[in-house]
């Protein structure tokens, strides 16, 4: 029940302090950026905002029942006292569906997504799953139980997930008190981490006092340098891979199981566990090594105009929809979101520099666009972006065809 307009009206900011880290990380010879890895967390941020745009989920029905027959309703307290308790309590029940998120394997599969990148800086903030409202809306029943309005659980549930956005860098050093009692660039460095050191710590989003409280709290420490992605590494540039290779691995391993308490506990069990736990034996190529060996295939300048060109559409399909919101029918926010989804199917091809497979899908990709295009009301700004882009996009794939071409006659 997060409130998709504030996160959707928070992006221009998002953008523009993405740029400034990076333009301040090639200032200082010290950038995070990889242009494959921005993509990949800007197209995840992008999609992870669908379901909420498309009312999926659970979340708004639960709320409706439990505070109708089973709320003590706040609302009595004056309303300063109202967001301020709301905000904390939020950020108590953030921690705990936070941690279980990390220790307990169905919920694991979603949450990944966050965890998968080898870089770490704002860009990553973004980078979300699009399967979390199936299930996560359920460590905040208790919210619902004691009556936060819900104008007040959507917005407090927004500005924490907006805090947590600048904690993505590695730029900031430790905070000095601050460190104490909130979540910092330094303790989510940690969180990130796939060291040994360093795992299944600091779940807090606003106060990393509760990890102090409940014995989750580790600090960064300066001899053991943070080395960020999973255990079991994606390899891959694909979103939609993204979303599903964590549950894809939970069906061969549930498959695998050899009775029904050996599949339980490939359901519950903590994810990438230590050998001495049983499910070790089907779970593949895990490790905790600390290998900085990162997912990079080389590509071109045609795949990095590409991927920029498919930045700019994404970024600006987004930004449009925030803008026109009230003016867009569930049908066509359907087609709008099918439409940005297979756009960047198509230029994580491009990405891992599969030539082939890239010129038939983003032939497919333009007359897909195109449709779109005749499908929607032609006075919307979005309209006019996706036309703009099927031009951008025959532009590009002529000279890519071009140049395959001249390659291909060249070797011969």
């Amino acid at each position: 029940m997060i409130d998709p307009a504030v996160i959707m009206y928070a992006s221009p900011l998002f953008v523009i302090l993405i740029i400034g880290e990076f333009l301040y990380g090639k200032a200082r010879n010290t950038n995070t950026y990889r242009l494959n890895d921005t993509f990949m967390s800007i197209s995840l941020g992008v999609i992870s905002r669908f379901p909420y745009l498309l009312n999926l989920g659970l979340a708004a029905y639960t709320y409706s029942v439990v505070t109708q027959r089973y709320s003590i309703n706040i609302s009595f307290l004056d309303e300063q006292f109202v967001w301020i308790i709301s905000f904390i309590f939020y950020d108590f029940l953030y921690y705990w569906s936070h941690r279980a998120r990390h220790r307990i394997n169905i919920l694991w599969a979603a949450h990944s997504v966050h965890h998968h990148g080898e870089e770490f800086n704002l860009s990553t903030a973004l980078r979300q799953t699009s399967s979390g409202f199936l299930i996560t809306w359920i460590f905040f029943i208790p919210a619902f139980m004691a009556g936060i309005p819900p104008h007040v659980f959507a917005t407090v549930a927004a500005f924490n997930l907006i805090y947590q956005f600048w904690v993505h860098t590695e730029h900031v050093a430790k905070l000095g008190f601050l460190e104490f009692f909130m979540v910092t660039p330094s303790n989510h460095r940690v969180h990130h981490a796939k060291n040994k050191e360093y795992l299944d710590s600091n779940y807090g989003g606003v106060f990393i006092l509760w990890d102090r409280i409940f014995g989750t709290f580790v600090e960064e420490k300066t001899e053991i340098r943070v080395v960020y992605g999973t255990v079991i590494p994606l390899r891959s540039w694909n979103p939609f891979w993204a979303n599903i290779s964590g549950y894809v691995s939970l069906v061969i391993n549930f498959l695998r199981a050899e009775n029904f308490r050996a599949k339980v506990w490939v359901l519950f069990c903590p994810p990438a566990p230590c050998p001495e736990t049983p499910i070790v034996k089907y779970s593949s190529h895990i490790s905790l090594s600390t290998d900085v060996c990162k997912f990079d295939p080389p590509m071109g300048v045609f795949q990095k105009l590409d991927l920029w060109v498919q930045l700019f559409f994404v970024l600006l399909s987004s930004a449009s929809i925030a803008y026109e919101l009230g003016d867009i029918d569930k049908t066509e926010m359907f087609v709008l979101c099918g439409g940005i989804i297979y756009s960047t199917f198509v230029s994580s091809l491009a990405a891992v520099n599969n030539q082939s497979a890239f010129l038939i899908a983003n032939t497919l990709r333009v007359g897909l666009i195109f449709g779109i295009y005749l499908f929607l009301n032609p006075n919307l700004l979005i309209t006019q972006i996706y036309i703009l882009f099927v031009g951008v996009s025959i532009f590009c794939m002529c000279i890519w065809a071009a140049i395959l071409k001249y390659s291909r006659l060249k070797a011969c």
